[in-house]
């Protein structure tokens, strides 16, 4: 007789391992040293807690579609599987955002679709960046990153799956000066030649990992 297999342990099991683990390893009240939660914008709930999961959730998921936590933040992996299932997108907050006005802006928007703005949240958490769903419609996106400027944002990375009608819809708003980027080897020249404060990427032929790094580099050149 074949001895019985043990079974995986479920989401629900990992998640209060998680929880149960991280406490004693901070401490026990280290965990939620930083507690509070507020409702910064519509549809936008921020959590500043040092461990993010699903009991401190449960009763806001109607409320919100954009999710903000601190750059230190722990989210478990039910956490992470739960965003992702109800599409909300997940930011996080610079460092210094508590002691701000909620006018506060990110210096770097990046405007993407829903399926790659956790992971690049999660890839750019040392970046003074905020990582947002780009709205469907071009003059929606438009007017969004003119607001991103009008609350002292610097620039956008606007990645888009109809790069020339984001173009056109671009040009026509006074707040923008965008260049569409063929390439991370173009940015040194178009940074030179345009000054541009957004950045079109046609989704299609930029990774995550690509416009990660050409958010950290765009960022490094900008700072200098």
């Amino acid at each position: 007789m074949q001895p019985d297999r043990a079974q995986a342990p479920t989401t629900q099991e990992i998640e209060a391992i998680v929880r149960v683990v991280l406490q004693r390893l901070r401490g026990s009240d280290a965990a939620h040293t930083v507690s509070s939660l507020d409702t910064p914008s519509p549809n936008t709930l921020r959590l500043h807690r040092k461990l993010i999961t699903l009991d401190d959730l449960r009763d806001h998921w109607n409320t919100f579609k954009y999710l903000e936590v601190g750059r230190q933040a722990i989210i478990t992996p039910a956490v992470r599987d739960e965003l992702r299932e109800r599409g909300v997108t997940l930011t996080r907050s610079h460092p210094s955002s508590r002691d701000k006005s909620d006018a506060h802006s990110h210096r770097l928007l990046i405007l993407t679709p829903n399926k790659n703005a956790n992971l690049l949240a999660d890839s750019l958490a040392n970046l003074d960046a905020q990582c947002r769903t780009a709205p469907s419609d071009c003059h929606e996106t438009v007017k969004a990153i003119a607001d991103h400027f009008l609350s002292g944002g610097a620039a956008c990375l606007w990645c888009s799956n109809q790069p020339f009608a984001a173009a056109a819809a671009a040009a026509r708003s006074q707040s923008l000066i965008a260049v569409q980027l063929e390439r991370l080897q173009d940015l040194s020249r178009a940074t030179e030649q345009a000054s541009p404060n957004t950045l079109i990427l046609d989704e299609r032929n930029w990774s995550t990992a690509s416009v990660a790094n050409l958010a950290r580099l765009w960022s490094r050149s900008s700072a200098a």
